[in-house]
């Protein structure tokens, strides 16, 4: 599923040079490291976060990024440091939001952009499936709207804030295997949906097109 997350990021990295060009980029909570990756191509030079020492070792094999895999408030980088900080599908995994905005504002130039992006607890698929939302799960512990997200971002002291529709692609395979498992098929489907398998190979190649949203804050900060 490489080539298909790669992909997956080309339009956030499009979005993020749209307000910020070719400057120091750091983004908390990077994961294996395929959004870090499409923006050091973009020309930012670019530094990640994670939790995961697995997830930190395969960004720094795969692609040679500069991970640091620890948490993001224990690091202490230097006070306006980085052009961007972006947060994609990581706030609503830890438990001090606030706290984590106020370190970003301390780190982040005046003139900086910060990009967050969370799961919309008043989405259409939330209000559709309700309890069974697969982004309801354990290891997300805070759920945001549009609102509440832009009322915590204001109390850490950021302004210009603005929300944003963007087009987002994903392969159908990457989208139906977290469905699958939190529906509890996936042991019973796995063998037919390994990436390189026949039909994984397949459903690895259809690309979905949807609209997501993010919020962003750019300028001074109060």
């Amino acid at each position: 599923m490489k080539g298909s997350r790669l992909r997956a990021t080309e339009s956030q990295v499009e979005l993020v040079k749209k307000y910020k060009d070719g400057v120091r980029l750091l983004d908390i909570g990077c994961g294996e490291g395929f959004f870090l990756f499409n923006a050091s191509k973009a020309g930012y030079t670019a530094k990640g976060v994670e939790l995961s020492q697995e997830a930190a070792e395969y960004a720094e094999r795969e692609f040679g990024l500069d991970t640091e895999a620890k948490p993001f408030e224990e690091l202490q980088f230097p006070k306006n440091h980085f052009d961007v900080v972006t947060l994609w599908q990581f706030l609503e995994q830890v438990p001090y939001p606030l706290m984590v905005f106020k370190e970003v504002r301390r780190i982040l130039k005046p003139e900086g952009l910060l990009v967050v992006s969370t799961p919309n607890i008043e989405g259409i698929p939330a209000k559709i499936l309700r309890k069974r939302w697969w982004e309801i799960r354990r290891l997300h512990i805070n759920q945001f709207t549009t609102k509440t997200l832009t009322n915590t971002l204001q109390n850490a002291g950021f302004k210009n804030i603005s929300s944003v529709c963007y087009r987002e692609f994903i392969s159908l395979l990457y989208l139906l295997i977290p469905i699958l498992k939190y529906l509890k098929l996936y042991e019973l489907l796995k063998t037919l949906l390994y990436p390189d398998s026949i039909l994984g190979k397949i459903m690895d190649k259809i690309t979905l097109v949807y609209s997501s949203k993010l919020n962003y804050s750019h300028g001074d900060w109060f």
